[in-house]
This record gives structure tokens, sequence and C-alpha cells, in this order.
């Protein structure tokens, strides 16, 4: 326990003013009000100040993923690597649905064409565009299974804090999901699930970029959310920074 407050500590005195950035903005700010956080908003076995770190944390290791790091050029650096180049999730997607269209747009144009070809080359540009196609899907696939690892990875860590209290998370999902307008999400599957479930469930369900992105998307939401709604665990939190800070 000391070690994870220490490496918590670390890690807010580094990062502290990346971590709360997103909240400035208050049109977005998503605030939970159910009694259900009364149960957990500062309680040892839910959001207390370590566990707010944790969720801190968790959201900040996955917008990395999503959006990428701002350089101080301005510049956005991608957590994965595709083709020579750092891309983020956001890119990954737009990858996916460019290498689908293009496919589409290059065989349908060979069918609306087919009278220009000799068959033997009518064939052969086929079977050249369908190759470059599986190609680029079998890359892409294999990228997908490490980012859905990388993800289980990090959840990992931070299953403590749902072990006990999961039937009042899934009840503040369902509230997030109601207020962001949300009726058909990934993220209510994976509110319902045991720990030990989820990872299988995240491997075998989310089978492209864009869902799996969708699902990451709005799990950084609902942790926000979690973060805005919950005084207490925040003041306990501030308060072991404060600590820390003054070596006590």
């Amino acid at each position: 326990m000391k070690k994870l407050f220490i490496s918590l500590v670390i890690s807010y005195l580094l990062i502290g003013s990346t971590i709360f950035a997103s909240e400035q903005n208050k049109d977005n700010k998503i605030i939970l009000e159910s009694p259900l956080l009364n149960l957990i908003d500062g309680k040892s076995f839910g959001v207390n100040a370590p566990n707010f770190g944790l969720l801190l944390r968790q959201r900040l290791d996955l917008r990395r993923r999503i959006y990428g790091l701002v350089q101080k050029d301005g510049q956005r650096i991608g957590f994965f690597d595709f083709e020579g180049k750092k891309v983020t999730l956001l890119d990954l997607c737009e990858i996916e649905s460019k290498i689908e269209s293009e496919y589409s747009f290059k065989m349908n144009y060979l069918a609306k064409n087919e009278s220009q070809y000799e068959s033997q080359d009518l064939a052969k540009e086929r079977k050249e565009i369908a190759d470059t196609y599986n190609e680029k899907k079998r890359a892409l696939r294999k990228l997908l299974d490490f980012a859905k690892e990388d993800y289980i990875e990090i959840s990992a860590k931070y299953a403590g804090i749902a072990r006990g209290i999961k039937d009042v998370l899934l009840g503040l999902i369902k509230e997030f999901l109601e207020k962001k307008g949300l009726k058909d999400s990934f993220l209510l599957t994976w509110g319902s699930l045991e720990p030990e479930e989820e990872e299988e469930n995240v491997r075998k369900s989310l089978t492209n970029f864009q869902d799996f992105t969708d699902f990451c998307i709005e799990l950084v939401g609902f942790l926000e959310a979690m973060a805005n709604s919950c005084p207490k665990g925040k003041a306990l939190f501030v308060e072991m920074i404060r600590k820390a800070k003054e070596g006590k």
C-alpha cells in the first residue's frame, strides 16, 4: 500500500495539471446525482483517496490512447504504431474506415467497367485489390488485439476499485448513459460483468476499432463524471497530495 501511495503521489505531481484539464469544459461536465454515490464517496471501500487517484490515472491512460500526447509544439503523438507512424485510436478509426471505403470503391469501379478489361486482366486487378485489402485488415486486426490486451492490462491495475461495489457502479453507469443520451452502449454490458468476465467480453465483443474506441471514450466520460461527482473522495485525495508535498 505504501508503494502504491508513493506511486500515486509522484504520478499526480508529475501530471497533475493535465489530469484535470478536461474538467475545464463546463458544457461537457456531467454530475451524477444518484443516492448511490453516498454509499461509496469518501468510503474506505469505495472512492477513498488512493482509489480517487487510481480513477484519475486510468482516465489519463485511456485519454492518451484515444487522443495521444500533446507535445510542446502543439503536435499530438499517438500511442500506437501503424505502418511506421504513431497513431491514436481516433486515427485508427479513420484508417479502418478508409480501408473499407477504398476497397468498396475499387471493386465497384471494376464491376461497372469490367467490359473494358480482358477477363484475365480483370481477375488480376481484383486479386491485387483483395490482397492489399486483406493484408491491411490483418495488420489492423493484429493491432486491435494488441490495443485490447493493452486496455485489459491497464484495467487490471484498477480492478480492485470495482470489487464489492459493482452494483453501485452499474446504477451510476445507467445514470451517466441517460444523461449522455446513449441508449445502446457496450459500457452498460461492461458494467454488468464481474472483473474476471470483462476481459473475455472485451476480446470477443469489440471486433473493430470504431466499437473499441467508442467504448474507451464512453468509459473515459464515465470516469470523468465519477471524478466530478465524488467531492469527498476528491477532498481526501487533495489532502493526501498536500501531506505528501509537505513530507508528512
